[in-house]
């Protein structure tokens, strides 16, 4: 499995529609061959923002990248971050969530 970091600000009073923009990605993500998944971390005090969306293998991850980055794109042009976004893809070597 890989997964892709993505990671932006948002002003703190906006975390929960952020929160909803990503939302709506999620329903697009899902169409998207070989996804398998996401994970959303906010600190809502800084605005401070980690995605993490995994997918089958490599090869499905990188035919998604140019759908991913307009996506993502398009889910912070409205927060007018800081900085830009950043995304990084890593191979997931290791991962346990607990049952529940």
């Amino acid at each position: 499995m890989h997964a892709r970091l993505t990671q932006f600000e948002v002003p703190p009073e906006k975390a929960d529609e952020a929160i909803r923009s990503i939302e709506g990605a999620v329903a697009q993500w899902k169409q998207v061959d070989g996804y398998r998944g996401m994970t959303y971390l906010l600190d809502r005090a800084t605005g401070k923002v980690a995605v993490v969306t995994f997918w089958e293998s490599e090869q499905k991850l990188a035919a998604a990248e140019e759908a991913l980055t307009q996506g993502r794109d398009q889910a912070v042009r409205g927060f007018a971050p800081a900085a830009a976004p950043t995304s990084q893809r890593y191979e997931v070597v290791l991962s346990e969530l607990p049952a529940g």
